[in-house]
């Protein structure tokens, strides 16, 4: 599907707030700031007892999901998207929800 200018929009919002996430890192070294960020963001998970990696395979599927507005047949429009090989998402594949 197509990119809708109300989704360009959208993600040129979210554009805006990873900058503003960024700013502080950004002043201090430009060439590392996402590297920097990114790590810090795993100590942040260890503290409190978030998986980075289960969070980073959902963030991945939404961040797909908004570049063509794609939704899973399981999800019905939660965000995740299609796999390349299946009408359910990666993560309805790996938590069980796809249909057989």
């Amino acid at each position: 599907m197509a990119m809708t200018k109300e989704l360009r929009k959208e993600n040129a919002r979210r554009v805006g707030r990873a900058a503003d996430a960024l700013r502080d890192y950004l002043k201090d070294d430009k060439d590392n700031a996402v590297r920097d960020f990114l790590s810090d963001l795993r100590h942040y998970c260890d503290a409190y007892r978030i998986d980075l990696s289960d969070e980073d395979r959902i963030a991945h599927d939404n961040y797909l999901a908004e570049l063509d507005d794609g939704t899973c047949d399981e999800c019905h429009g939660q965000g995740h998207v299609y796999d390349d090989d299946s009408t359910n998402c990666s993560y309805c594949q790996g938590s069980g929800m796809a249909r057989p």
